[in-house]
Protein backbone atom coordinates (compact mmCIF):
# COMPACT_ATOMS: atom_id res chain seq x y z
CA UNK A 1 0.00 0.00 0.00
CA UNK A 2 3.38 2.25 0.90
CA UNK A 3 4.34 1.53 -2.64
CA UNK A 4 0.71 2.52 -4.12
CA UNK A 5 0.94 5.95 -2.25
CA UNK A 6 4.36 6.63 -3.49
CA UNK A 7 3.78 5.90 -7.12
CA UNK A 8 -0.07 7.54 -7.23
CA UNK A 9 1.80 10.89 -5.74
CA UNK A 10 4.09 10.37 -8.79
CA UNK A 11 1.94 9.81 -11.28
CA UNK A 12 -0.79 12.41 -10.93
CA UNK A 13 1.71 14.96 -12.21
CA UNK A 14 5.09 14.84 -12.63
CA UNK A 15 5.44 18.58 -13.58
CA UNK A 16 7.20 21.13 -10.87
CA UNK A 17 5.49 23.51 -12.89
CA UNK A 18 1.90 22.50 -11.05
CA UNK A 19 3.38 22.89 -7.81
CA UNK A 20 5.12 25.89 -8.14
CA UNK A 21 1.59 27.93 -9.73
CA UNK A 22 -0.02 26.64 -7.03
CA UNK A 23 2.23 27.72 -4.75
CA UNK A 24 2.00 31.01 -6.06
CA UNK A 25 -1.64 31.22 -5.77
CA UNK A 26 -1.37 30.21 -2.05
CA UNK A 27 1.20 32.91 -1.10
CA UNK A 28 -0.68 35.73 -3.02
CA UNK A 29 -4.30 34.14 -1.53
CA UNK A 30 -4.17 32.98 1.78
CA UNK A 31 -5.57 34.47 4.46
CA UNK A 32 -4.49 32.23 7.84
CA UNK A 33 -2.24 34.66 9.35
CA UNK A 34 0.48 37.16 8.61
CA UNK A 35 3.98 36.19 9.78
CA UNK A 36 5.02 39.65 9.71
CA UNK A 37 2.07 40.98 12.18
CA UNK A 38 3.46 39.09 15.20
CA UNK A 39 0.39 39.15 18.23
CA UNK A 40 -0.74 37.05 20.76
CA UNK A 41 -3.89 37.07 19.07
CA UNK A 42 -1.96 36.00 15.43
CA UNK A 43 -0.19 33.11 17.42
CA UNK A 44 -3.41 32.27 19.10
CA UNK A 45 -5.29 32.32 15.40
CA UNK A 46 -3.02 29.87 13.99
CA UNK A 47 -2.41 27.52 17.14
CA UNK A 48 -5.91 26.98 18.41
CA UNK A 49 -7.03 24.44 15.40
CA UNK A 50 -3.90 22.40 16.85
CA UNK A 51 -5.45 22.19 20.11
CA UNK A 52 -8.69 20.96 18.89
CA UNK A 53 -7.17 18.52 17.76
CA UNK A 54 -5.69 17.45 20.61
CA UNK A 55 -7.85 17.98 22.36
CA UNK A 56 -10.36 15.40 19.75
CA UNK A 57 -7.51 12.81 20.49
CA UNK A 58 -8.09 12.96 24.61
CA UNK A 59 -11.69 13.04 23.86
CA UNK A 60 -10.83 9.61 21.63
CA UNK A 61 -8.78 8.13 24.18
CA UNK A 62 -11.20 8.61 26.91
CA UNK A 63 -13.92 7.24 24.74
CA UNK A 64 -11.74 4.61 23.90
CA UNK A 65 -11.43 3.34 27.33
CA UNK A 66 -15.48 3.78 28.24
CA UNK A 67 -15.69 1.12 26.05
CA UNK A 68 -12.68 -0.99 27.17
CA UNK A 69 -13.60 -0.60 30.31
CA UNK A 70 -16.36 -2.46 30.03
CA UNK A 71 -14.45 -5.64 29.12
CA UNK A 72 -12.54 -5.42 32.30
CA UNK A 73 -9.71 -4.61 33.88
CA UNK A 74 -7.20 -6.86 31.61
CA UNK A 75 -8.21 -5.42 28.46
CA UNK A 76 -7.76 -1.80 29.59
CA UNK A 77 -4.67 -3.23 31.27
CA UNK A 78 -3.39 -4.48 27.49
CA UNK A 79 -5.00 -1.51 25.69
CA UNK A 80 -3.16 1.21 27.99
CA UNK A 81 0.04 -0.65 27.48
CA UNK A 82 0.01 -0.64 23.98
CA UNK A 83 -0.68 2.72 23.48
CA UNK A 84 2.44 3.82 25.82
CA UNK A 85 4.56 2.27 23.12
CA UNK A 86 2.69 3.61 20.59
CA UNK A 87 3.20 6.76 22.06
CA UNK A 88 7.11 6.40 21.45
CA UNK A 89 6.74 5.39 17.96
CA UNK A 90 4.26 8.97 17.50
CA UNK A 91 7.20 10.63 19.19
CA UNK A 92 9.85 9.23 17.27
CA UNK A 93 8.03 11.17 14.35
CA UNK A 94 9.15 14.73 15.66
CA UNK A 95 12.17 13.28 13.61
CA UNK A 96 10.62 14.17 10.78
CA UNK A 97 8.01 16.80 11.59
CA UNK A 98 10.34 19.14 13.43
CA UNK A 99 12.35 19.16 9.86
CA UNK A 100 8.93 19.61 7.77
CA UNK A 101 7.90 22.56 9.48
CA UNK A 102 11.32 24.11 9.80
CA UNK A 103 11.94 23.95 6.09
CA UNK A 104 8.59 23.94 4.62
CA UNK A 105 7.68 26.85 6.44
CA UNK A 106 10.92 28.69 5.59
CA UNK A 107 10.66 27.84 1.88
CA UNK A 108 7.12 29.20 2.06
CA UNK A 109 8.27 32.41 3.63
CA UNK A 110 10.90 32.98 1.20
CA UNK A 111 8.37 32.00 -1.71
CA UNK A 112 10.90 29.69 -2.78
CA UNK A 113 8.98 26.95 -4.53
CA UNK A 114 12.06 24.93 -5.79
CA UNK A 115 12.83 24.32 -2.24
CA UNK A 116 9.17 23.65 -0.95
CA UNK A 117 8.82 21.20 -3.48
CA UNK A 118 12.34 19.60 -2.18
CA UNK A 119 11.70 20.11 1.27
CA UNK A 120 8.09 18.25 0.56
CA UNK A 121 9.82 15.17 -1.32
CA UNK A 122 12.27 14.76 1.81
CA UNK A 123 9.68 14.92 4.31
CA UNK A 124 7.10 12.14 2.57
CA UNK A 125 10.64 10.39 2.27
CA UNK A 126 11.62 10.16 5.57
CA UNK A 127 8.25 9.49 6.71
CA UNK A 128 8.36 6.51 4.96
CA UNK A 129 10.83 5.05 5.78
CA UNK A 130 10.76 5.31 9.85
CA UNK A 131 7.74 4.23 9.42
CA UNK A 132 9.05 0.71 7.93
CA UNK A 133 11.95 1.02 9.78
CA UNK A 134 9.27 1.06 13.56
CA UNK A 135 6.58 -0.97 12.31
CA UNK A 136 8.08 -4.06 10.70
CA UNK A 137 10.18 -5.07 13.93
CA UNK A 138 7.49 -3.67 15.85
CA UNK A 139 5.36 -6.24 14.47
CA UNK A 140 8.04 -9.42 14.18
CA UNK A 141 8.96 -8.54 17.94
CA UNK A 142 5.65 -7.55 19.31
CA UNK A 143 5.49 -10.56 22.09
CA UNK A 144 9.14 -9.86 23.24
CA UNK A 145 8.92 -5.80 23.28
CA UNK A 146 5.54 -6.63 25.56
CA UNK A 147 7.20 -8.98 27.63
CA UNK A 148 9.81 -6.70 28.55
CA UNK A 149 7.95 -4.04 29.65
CA UNK A 150 5.97 -6.30 31.98
CA UNK A 151 3.13 -7.69 30.21
CA UNK A 152 2.31 -11.61 30.83
CA UNK A 153 -0.97 -14.08 30.40
CA UNK A 154 -3.98 -12.98 29.20
CA UNK A 155 -2.92 -9.31 29.02
CA UNK A 156 0.04 -10.48 27.20
CA UNK A 157 -2.33 -11.94 24.59
CA UNK A 158 -4.47 -9.41 24.24
CA UNK A 159 -1.96 -6.58 23.87
CA UNK A 160 -0.07 -8.33 20.99
CA UNK A 161 -3.18 -8.84 19.11
CA UNK A 162 -4.23 -5.39 19.98
CA UNK A 163 -0.64 -4.29 19.12
CA UNK A 164 -0.43 -5.78 15.66
CA UNK A 165 -3.28 -4.53 14.59
CA UNK A 166 -2.93 -1.22 15.35
CA UNK A 167 0.70 -1.09 13.97
CA UNK A 168 -1.08 -1.82 10.70
CA UNK A 169 -3.06 1.30 10.94
CA UNK A 170 0.37 2.67 12.23
CA UNK A 171 2.02 2.37 8.39
CA UNK A 172 -0.34 4.94 7.18
CA UNK A 173 0.04 7.58 10.11
CA UNK A 174 3.23 8.16 10.08
CA UNK A 175 2.97 9.30 6.04
CA UNK A 176 -0.82 11.45 7.93
CA UNK A 177 1.15 13.03 10.23
CA UNK A 178 3.55 14.85 8.04
CA UNK A 179 1.12 15.57 5.50
CA UNK A 180 -0.33 17.18 8.59
CA UNK A 181 2.96 19.16 9.43
CA UNK A 182 2.94 20.12 5.86
CA UNK A 183 0.16 21.82 5.39
CA UNK A 184 0.97 23.26 9.06
CA UNK A 185 4.38 24.84 7.48
CA UNK A 186 2.34 26.84 4.92
CA UNK A 187 0.18 28.64 7.61
CA UNK A 188 -2.75 26.18 7.05
CA UNK A 189 -3.91 24.76 10.43
CA UNK A 190 -7.85 24.85 9.91
CA UNK A 191 -7.36 21.92 7.33
CA UNK A 192 -5.81 19.18 9.00
CA UNK A 193 -8.15 20.19 11.80
CA UNK A 194 -11.07 19.73 10.23
CA UNK A 195 -9.55 16.44 8.98
CA UNK A 196 -8.08 15.06 11.82
CA UNK A 197 -11.58 15.88 13.77
CA UNK A 198 -13.44 13.88 10.98
CA UNK A 199 -11.35 10.69 11.32
CA UNK A 200 -11.12 11.17 14.88
CA UNK A 201 -15.40 11.29 15.35
CA UNK A 202 -15.44 8.04 12.67
CA UNK A 203 -13.20 5.94 15.38
CA UNK A 204 -15.53 6.74 17.91
CA UNK A 205 -18.32 6.16 16.25
CA UNK A 206 -16.94 2.22 15.32
CA UNK A 207 -15.64 1.23 18.48
CA UNK A 208 -19.02 0.15 20.14
CA UNK A 209 -19.33 -1.64 16.80
CA UNK A 210 -16.49 -3.32 16.61
CA UNK A 211 -15.92 -4.12 20.04
CA UNK A 212 -19.35 -5.19 20.97
CA UNK A 213 -20.65 -6.63 17.98
CA UNK A 214 -23.98 -4.23 17.34
CA UNK A 215 -25.89 -4.86 14.83
CA UNK A 216 -24.17 -7.54 12.00
CA UNK A 217 -20.82 -6.46 13.22
CA UNK A 218 -18.69 -9.51 15.47
CA UNK A 219 -17.88 -8.88 18.92
CA UNK A 220 -14.31 -8.56 18.75
CA UNK A 221 -13.35 -7.15 21.82
CA UNK A 222 -10.09 -5.18 22.33
CA UNK A 223 -9.08 -6.58 18.62
CA UNK A 224 -12.28 -4.32 17.44
CA UNK A 225 -10.82 -1.70 18.85
CA UNK A 226 -7.99 -1.64 17.08
CA UNK A 227 -9.71 -2.26 13.67
CA UNK A 228 -12.03 0.48 14.76
CA UNK A 229 -8.69 2.72 14.57
CA UNK A 230 -7.08 1.18 11.74
CA UNK A 231 -9.98 1.66 9.56
CA UNK A 232 -11.04 5.28 10.35
CA UNK A 233 -6.90 5.71 10.04
CA UNK A 234 -7.16 4.66 6.63
CA UNK A 235 -10.02 6.87 6.04
CA UNK A 236 -7.95 9.65 7.27
CA UNK A 237 -5.33 8.91 5.53
CA UNK A 238 -7.37 8.89 2.09
CA UNK A 239 -9.17 12.06 2.86
CA UNK A 240 -5.29 13.82 4.08
CA UNK A 241 -4.20 12.61 0.37
CA UNK A 242 -6.92 14.33 -1.33
CA UNK A 243 -6.76 17.21 0.11
CA UNK A 244 -2.94 17.26 0.15
CA UNK A 245 -2.69 16.72 -3.70
CA UNK A 246 -5.24 19.29 -4.17
CA UNK A 247 -3.18 21.99 -2.33
CA UNK A 248 0.60 20.94 -3.05
CA UNK A 249 0.05 19.09 -6.07
CA UNK A 250 1.75 15.79 -7.14
CA UNK A 251 5.19 15.27 -5.15
CA UNK A 252 7.42 12.22 -5.62
CA UNK A 253 9.01 11.17 -2.38
CA UNK A 254 12.78 11.13 -3.11
CA UNK A 255 16.14 11.26 -0.84
CA UNK A 256 17.88 14.96 -1.08
CA UNK A 257 21.36 14.63 -0.20
CA UNK A 258 21.72 18.39 -0.22
CA UNK A 259 19.10 18.97 2.42
CA UNK A 260 19.21 15.81 4.36
CA UNK A 261 21.82 16.35 7.46
CA UNK A 262 20.27 19.57 7.43
CA UNK A 263 17.19 18.05 7.81
CA UNK A 264 18.54 15.31 10.26
CA UNK A 265 20.17 17.65 12.26
CA UNK A 266 16.94 19.86 12.80
CA UNK A 267 15.04 16.79 13.91
CA UNK A 268 17.22 14.84 15.95
CA UNK A 269 17.26 16.83 18.78
CA UNK A 270 13.04 17.35 18.77
CA UNK A 271 13.66 13.96 18.10
CA UNK A 272 15.70 13.26 21.52
CA UNK A 273 13.36 15.53 23.55
CA UNK A 274 9.74 14.35 22.49
CA UNK A 275 10.76 10.49 22.74
CA UNK A 276 12.04 10.89 26.71
CA UNK A 277 8.48 11.06 28.18
CA UNK A 278 6.91 7.87 26.42
CA UNK A 279 10.21 6.14 27.08
CA UNK A 280 9.81 6.92 30.93
CA UNK A 281 6.47 6.05 30.73
CA UNK A 282 7.09 2.35 29.29
CA UNK A 283 9.97 1.93 31.85
CA UNK A 284 6.83 2.89 34.86
CA UNK A 285 4.66 0.56 33.05
CA UNK A 286 7.49 -2.60 33.64
CA UNK A 287 7.88 -1.70 37.43
CA UNK A 288 4.10 -0.88 37.68
CA UNK A 289 3.38 -4.65 36.33
CA UNK A 290 5.07 -5.91 39.47
CA UNK A 291 2.15 -5.46 41.02
CA UNK A 292 -0.95 -6.55 39.00
CA UNK A 293 -3.11 -5.92 35.83
CA UNK A 294 -5.60 -3.83 38.18
CA UNK A 295 -2.48 -1.37 38.38
CA UNK A 296 -1.19 -1.20 35.17
CA UNK A 297 -5.12 -0.48 34.20
CA UNK A 298 -4.96 2.41 36.60
CA UNK A 299 -1.62 4.04 35.63
CA UNK A 300 -3.05 3.92 32.09
CA UNK A 301 -6.05 5.76 32.65
CA UNK A 302 -4.02 8.16 34.89
CA UNK A 303 -1.58 9.04 32.08
CA UNK A 304 -4.45 9.47 29.45
CA UNK A 305 -5.67 11.92 31.66
CA UNK A 306 -2.35 13.64 32.26
CA UNK A 307 -1.58 14.11 28.79
CA UNK A 308 -4.62 16.73 28.89
CA UNK A 309 -2.36 19.08 30.08
CA UNK A 310 -0.04 19.29 27.31
CA UNK A 311 -2.79 20.32 24.74
CA UNK A 312 -2.15 24.21 25.28
CA UNK A 313 1.50 23.62 24.76
CA UNK A 314 1.40 21.68 21.98
CA UNK A 315 -0.55 24.53 19.84
CA UNK A 316 1.40 27.37 20.77
CA UNK A 317 4.68 24.99 20.36
CA UNK A 318 3.81 24.60 16.90
CA UNK A 319 2.43 28.04 16.19
CA UNK A 320 5.79 29.59 16.94
CA UNK A 321 7.79 26.74 15.10
CA UNK A 322 5.83 27.89 11.87
CA UNK A 323 6.40 31.97 12.51
CA UNK A 324 9.97 31.84 12.84
CA UNK A 325 10.22 29.53 9.89
CA UNK A 326 8.12 32.17 7.82
CA UNK A 327 9.96 34.92 9.47
CA UNK A 328 13.58 33.49 8.06
CA UNK A 329 12.07 32.60 4.94
CA UNK A 330 11.45 36.20 4.25
CA UNK A 331 14.51 37.39 5.94
CA UNK A 332 13.14 39.60 8.91
CA UNK A 333 14.64 39.79 12.13
CA UNK A 334 12.69 40.08 15.20
CA UNK A 335 13.18 41.09 18.54
CA UNK A 336 13.26 38.23 20.86
CA UNK A 337 10.65 40.01 23.21
CA UNK A 338 8.07 39.95 20.40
Amino acid sequence: MLYKFLISLYSIGKSSQNLKRKVENMVENTRNFDPENITYGNIWNLSWPVMVSSLAFTLLDVTDMFWIGKLGHISVAAVSMVGSFLFILISSMTLVSSGAIAFVSRAYGSKDTELLKKSISISLFFSILIALVLIVPSILFSDQILSFFGAKGEVLSQAKTYMRIMLLGFAFLFILDIMYNIFFGTGDSKTPMKLTITTLLINILLDPFFIFGWFFFPRLETSGAAIASSVSILIGFSLFTFFFLKKFGAVKPSFQKDLSISFLKTGIPAFFFGITRPVTGMLIYKIVSFYGDISIAAFGIGSRIIGVTFIYMDGLMMAVQTFIGQLLGKKILIKPER
